[in-house]
């Protein structure tokens, strides 16, 4: 397992653009998230879209990261550092 940066970059016309867009900087994200935030970003809408799970989205949920045996991946990996 490794943890890997998210890295969003937007263009300057993106930025001053008003927008509805919010980034949850310190939420603790998988690559669950990923599909949901790239069609937000992109204003892709399908059937099974959840907002909860787009870590730009206003609706933005964070929960938890789970490993095999519903293990929370944040304990697992925080108490194995110690």
């Amino acid at each position: 397992m490794y943890d890997i940066p998210f890295i969003l970059w937007c263009s300057e016309k993106f930025k001053r653009h008003k927008n509805e867009f919010v980034f949850h900087e310190n939420s603790k994200l998988s690559t669950e998230n990923l599909i949901y935030t790239l069609s937000d970003l992109s204003r892709v809408n399908f059937k099974e879209f959840d907002p909860t799970k787009s870590i730009i989205n206003k609706k933005h949920i964070q929960k938890e990261r789970l490993l095999t045996n519903n293990k929370d991946y944040d304990i697992y990996f925080n108490s194995k550092e110690q």
